[in-house]
């Protein structure tokens, strides 16, 4: 069978196998407005903070009864498919699972210094900016949603719906959608 051929650039070594979106775990930082009854912040990584939704670290598992603000108002996936830039313009891979590929899981170290397919929520969609605290290319905690289309990026709410989450989405709302137990209402997102 004949199959469309992709124009991208071969790759002769990908080092792994890399995903394109990250587990959201949070929308952190209890200073700009954001509550949780779950004790979500869990401490800096990688320069950044980390928290916890639905997504949890060490093998804890979540049920649907622990997710109180609603499984329509809980972003649990964020698309991470395109590169923030350096300040001297260089592009940087900041995909949850680069460079070591998406098997390595939620791992995390004892002193959680690195993360990995997970982001807790503390930049704007698309913000491309790599100097940013808690944005890396091997670990950053913080590492914003990003798309390579205009405008926004996907997110996967717990309810399995998909919905475009605009780059001009109020930062306080896409925090309380990445928290599942603040019960605060939501704003239009």
């Amino acid at each position: 069978a004949n199959f469309p051929q992709s124009k991208a650039k071969e790759a002769t070594d990908t080092g792994g196998t890399y995903g394109n979106h990250n587990q959201c775990c949070g929308g952190g930082f209890p200073a700009q407005g954001i509550k949780s009854t779950g004790g979500m912040l869990v401490g800096p990584s990688g320069g950044g903070t980390t928290g916890e939704t639905f997504i949890t670290r060490g093998g804890r598992s979540r049920t649907f009864a622990e997710a109180v603000d609603g499984t329509s108002n809980i972003l649990v996936v964020g698309e991470c498919s395109d590169f923030a830039f350096a300040s001297d313009g260089s592009p940087r891979n900041i995909s949850g699972s680069y460079p070591h590929g998406w098997m390595m899981g939620t791992y995390h170290d004892a002193n959680r210094r690195r993360e990995f397919n997970l982001t807790t929520i503390r930049y704007a969609p698309n913000t491309r900016t790599y100097e940013l605290p808690g944005v890396a290319d091997n670990h950053g905690a913080n590492n914003p949603l990003m798309s390579a289309h205009k405008g926004g990026v996907q997110g996967v709410l717990l309810d399995g719906s998909v919905r475009f989450l605009s780059e001009n989405v109020d930062l306080t709302t896409l925090k309380r959608l990445a928290t599942r137990d603040d019960r605060q209402v939501l704003g239009e997102f």
